[in-house]
């Protein structure tokens, strides 16, 4: 209540009571005001947690809408990929099986790409799984021994691994058994027993032991010393070869330059140096930077008198490594040639020039 100052008169019971029934009535205003506040502000809590409770469940609702998206997605691009697997693996069916024949896994394909603890732990998985009878890992790892990568070439033991795997139907390494037949790797060179683990290896399906069986007859010609005979059986392989990789890449390529590569070999035994220049050049010229097809060149240089050129080309590529099994260096390459050459009695004065600049001695 207001206090009354000093001056003023005394109130009289009709204002005291005037006074209070005003009081009463502000108070009763006042928690009438307080009240229907409180109310508001329950209603408006009561408001704020039903709109809370639908956002939640609009966003469940969302969150659930996402997965489900997410998972239709998901398995939308499942069943594409299945379905593009499905059509890659239809047309390539043939073409694998024939890879899968030949190579059997991708570990050869990659084992030169790995490091040198991987190549180590692929060469002890391989021995394992041979000594348990694992046909892929003879085939591998008698592979892995032939052709001598990072220093263990043992034909003996690569032999002996592509028996025990062709004496369990597998076709690579009876082809594979031929090939050491024929070179006499391991055993003693014997062309009947060579030609037939090829016939048994295309028997089995091996489509590159047909052409085995036809390098081996031009092998045998070769090896009796009929070079002219050789040159002209291997010409038309080659032919044949062109053909067949030209129908299928619309051009001649990397098989071609290789065979090729064959016929101007077997040009230079046969002292048709022009012939074996001007097809090495066509080899080069299809499969640049080969070093097998530049070597051939190099001694076509040389038998036509054309030193210069020659002696730059031998020793251009002096310690480089020739890809594909046993990476043998360039040198050493060079050198077999020249043995080769002087067995069929080719010579010529810049050999043993070019074998003491290359740093090798017959």
């Amino acid at each position: 209540m207001a206090r009354r100052p000093k001056s003023a008169p005394e109130p009289t019971p009709l204002h005291l009571n005037f006074i209070r029934a005003s009081e009463e009535e502000a108070e009763v205003r006042s928690n009438a005001q307080r009240k229907q506040l409180e109310e508001m502000a329950a209603a408006q809590a009561e408001r704020a947690k039903a709109l809370e409770k639908a956002e939640d469940a609009l966003r469940k609702r969302a969150s659930i809408r996402n997965i489900a998206l997410v998972v239709v997605s998901i398995l939308a691009i499942g069943l594409l990929l299945e379905l593009f697997a499905i059509r890659i693996a239809e047309q390539r069916r043939e073409q694998a099986e024939q890879e899968l024949i030949t190579v059997k896994t991708t570990v050869i394909a990659f084992y030169d790409r790995m490091d040198v603890d991987t190549k180590k732990a692929m060469f002890a998985v391989l021995q394992t799984g041979a000594s348990h009878g694992d046909v892929t890992s003879m085939v591998n790892l008698g592979i892995l021994y032939e052709s001598g990568r990072d220093g263990a070439q043992n034909y003996a033991k690569a032999f002996a691994l592509f028996q025990m795997a062709a004496d369990r139907g597998d076709a690579s390494a009876m082809r594979n058994l031929g090939i050491l037949y024929e070179n006499g790797q391991g055993v003693a060179q014997d062309y009947a027993k060579a030609r037939a683990w090829y016939e048994k290896a295309a028997a089995k399906g091996d489509a590159s032991a047909m052409t085995s069986i036809d390098n081996l007859r031009i092998s045998e010609v070769a090896g009796a010393g009929r070079y002219a005979e050789a040159l002209a059986l291997q010409e038309a392989l080659a032919a044949k070869v062109e053909a067949v990789e030209t129908k299928g890449e619309r051009k001649p390529g990397k098989e071609t330059a290789g065979i090729l590569n064959t016929v101007a070999w077997y040009a230079l035994l046969a002292s048709e140096f022009p012939k074996a220049l001007m097809v090495a050049d066509r080899s080069h010229a299809l499969f640049p930077d080969d070093l097998p097809i530049e070597s051939n060149r190099a001694h076509a240089l040389m038998f036509l008198g054309r030193e210069d050129a020659s002696r730059a080309l031998y020793l251009a590529h002096k310690g480089k490594r020739i890809s594909g099994p046993g990476g043998q260096l360039w040198e050493s390459v060079i050198l077999e040639d020249f043995a080769v050459f002087r067995k069929a009695g080719l010579t010529h004065p810049m050999m043993a020039d070019i074998e003491k600049e290359l740093g090798v001695s017959p």
